[in-house]
């Protein structure tokens, strides 16, 4: 919010533009931010970033996310930070494209982090202004034992770097921890935002301009709440901004605003994280769900599937075995906590981390009463329920309906806008660089170069094709399941050696569908990728197997 964190961001501003001749401002270029869930660590990136970017500073960001399992994976960081820095960055574009035709077939997995060091070294000249990567929320990517190879490279890049500099953001975990506090790291600057002296000041502002909104709705009279009740939820609050924010959205959807206010207060004795879980369970309470098992099973699908996507509320209901109805009902009176992602068709989110923890922590659902809600939810088979029902005829689950699937568009990941950033992995991006000549060269070290969307053959892969058995007779709707599948590629996939190979609709980066193909034998057949131009080129260097069967030995 505008009027917010005013002396911080002008503290991180003033650092940025720090001469970088200055030994100091050399031996801090990884500025560290951290602080209890909910404090407004996100909310203060976003604000960074859009400075960062007014001022044409901003070399790249990644907003990391445990609930996409592309924004949680640590390898998919530095590909998306080259991609970008490439993008404003000229040289540093000719770089990278040089290497990557000498080697196209370098990915995310086969990448050396020395590898985006060695891009820096080879700059031809330093560019004429600092350039900053904002990484946030790192503790929502990877793990324990992943992360610090990401915060190495990242930190040792920045300190032998005088143009570039690091912001990272963060809860406070023990592997974080641990690698800012060793001495044997490089000096970076770090800041707690629980000890933030205008958090409070600023809180109040937010909360006034949340209340004063909830009022316009419900309406009441305004200013409401009065003094008193105000105060103690600032105090309840202890500068967890989520906390103001879950409160008015839960007064704006409830009956009785001033009932719940009252309650939640009354409920509410201890302040943070502890005040958070019992603003959670006063609102869950009040919908009289907790008891329920199938909102548990809902919640359970919910969160386990979180990593790979959001899932509609059909597909959830189909998943928890609810009637869809329920889910749709349990979505809208927990709006407060849940909501519907429109950048993923709809699919079904929790609006904040320590809601997840909620979900799945005793708060919830005490252990007395035997409800986790993720007890006997496999995540493998949840995966496989969500493919096999996208293509079984008899299912009401079409692929179509499934979250984030959009065949008008080519890819539903895209760059990310400075000013909204929305990270992907960004590999098949950096293949486009690979491709043909040189972009051409630019004056400007701000120009952008167009982005087809399209990923580069070298980077397809076949993984699996679900179902893995069909008909003779053929007609059945298959998905093809790998990465790398471009919408302008309109790939074919050959059942079998000396078939013709079928056509593809693209659905996604990892999915493609097909009708399957009539075969004369039974038996299992090799299933490869091909591009129309050229059908004897194998594009998958893994091939899948598929298995052909007569009607009659269908369920053998």
């Amino acid at each position: 919010m505008d009027g917010t964190r005013t002396a911080l961001l002008k503290e991180i501003t003033d650092w940025v533009t720090s001469g970088s001749e200055q030994r100091d401002a050399l031996d801090s270029n990884t500025y560290w931010i951290y602080g209890l869930p909910g404090i407004g660590k996100t909310s203060l990136a976003h604000s960074i970033c859009a400075s960062l970017h007014d001022h044409k500073q901003l070399a790249g960001a990644f907003f990391c996310r445990r609930d996409d399992w592309n924004l949680s994976e640590p390898r998919n960081i530095l590909p998306t930070l080259i991609h970008q820095l490439a993008i404003v960055l000229p040289p540093f574009r000719r770089i990278v494209a040089e290497h990557l035709r000498e080697d196209p077939y370098v990915t995310p997995e086969t990448m050396k982090h020395a590898l985006f060091l060695d891009f820096i070294r080879k700059l031809p000249r330093l560019p004429g202004r600092t350039l900053v990567f904002v990484i946030d929320a790192l503790d929502e990517c990877g793990s324990i034992q992943s992360r610090p190879d990401i915060l190495n490279t990242l930190t040792s890049a920045a300190a032998h770097t005088p143009w570039l500099k690091v912001i990272i953001t963060s809860r406070p975990e023990v592997d974080i921890q641990r690698f800012f506090h060793d001495s044997t790291q490089l000096s970076h600057l770090k800041y707690d935002l629980t000890t933030d002296e205008a958090t409070t000041s600023d809180l109040r502002l937010f909360a006034e301009d949340r209340f004063k909104r909830v009022a316009l709705i419900r309406p009441l009279q305004s200013p409401w709440p009065e003094q008193s009740l105000f105060d103690s939820v600032i105090s309840r609050a202890a500068g967890l901004f989520i906390f103001i924010e879950t409160l008015a959205l839960a007064l704006e959807h409830c009956d009785d605003a001033i009932e719940l206010l009252n309650t939640t207060l009354q409920d509410s004795a201890s302040a943070g994280l502890t005040s958070l879980y019992e603003l959670y369970s006063s609102i869950v309470r009040a919908r009289k769900v907790q008891q329920n098992a199938e909102f548990r099973r809902m919640i359970g699908v919910l969160i386990k599937n979180a990593p790979y996507r959001p899932l509609c509320e059909e597909t959830i209901a189909e998943l928890a075995g609810v009637r869809p109805d329920l889910v749709k009902t349990w979505v809208e009176d927990l709006g407060s906590m849940l909501y519907r992602d429109g950048e993923a068709s709809g699919g079904i989110r929790v609006r904040h981390l320590s809601i997840a923890d909620f979900f799945v922590s005793d708060d919830c659902f005490p252990a007395h009463t035997s409800a986790d809600p993720l007890r006997n939810i496999d995540e493998g088979s949840i995966r496989q329920s969500i493919l096999i029902a996208s293509v079984a005829n008899s299912e009401p689950i079409d692929v179509e309906t499934l979250p984030g699937v959009d065949e008008s568009q080519p890819s539903p990941q895209r760059p990310p806008s400075p000013l909204a950033p929305q990270s992907t992995p960004l590999s098949s991006h950096l293949s486009i660089l690979a491709r043909g000549d040189d972009p051409t060269p630019s004056t400007s070290e701000d120009e952008t170069p167009s982005d087809p969307h399209s990923p580069s053959p070298s980077f397809i892969t076949l993984t699996e094709v679900s179902p893995d058995h069909g008909p003779l007779s053929g007609g059945e709707k298959i998905l093809a399941v790998g990465s790398g599948f471009g919408a302008e590629q309109h790939l074919r996939i050959r059942f079998g050696h000396h078939q013709t190979p079928t056509q593809t609709t693209f659905v996604a980066p990892n999915i493609l569908k097909c009708i399957l193909p009539p075969y004369h034998t039974e038996g299992p057949v090799i299933v490869t990728l091909h591009l129309p131009s050229q059908p004897e080129s194998v594009l998958n260097e893994h091939e899948s197997i598929f298995t052909y069967k007569d009607r009659s030995k269908w369920d053998m």
